[in-house]
């Protein structure tokens, strides 16, 4: 996928060439799952002693819509959306 987008954008090689896409060890991702819906995770990476790996942690907060569908899921309690 990397050879591609070098190919197809001149920014992203230049970027690339330049070391400057960095990696992100948190921030929010929407996940869209086909049984309940969209939902918006607040991730952090964290990273092992093994050259490589990392811990990721999703969670959203308590009482959020995306925390109720989560509650669902591991509940078994849907249906497709």
């Amino acid at each position: 996928m990397i050879a591609e987008l070098r190919e197809r954008s001149p920014e992203f090689r230049r970027l690339w060439e330049s070391r400057a896409v960095r990696d992100r060890a948190l921030g929010t991702k929407r996940i869209r799952n086909p049984e309940v819906g969209e939902l918006v995770l607040t991730f952090q990476a964290l990273p092992l002693p093994a050259p490589g790996q990392r811990l990721c942690t999703f969670t959203a907060p308590r009482g959020s819509v995306s925390w109720e569908r989560l509650r669902e899921l591991t509940a078994g309690e849907v249906a497709a959306v």
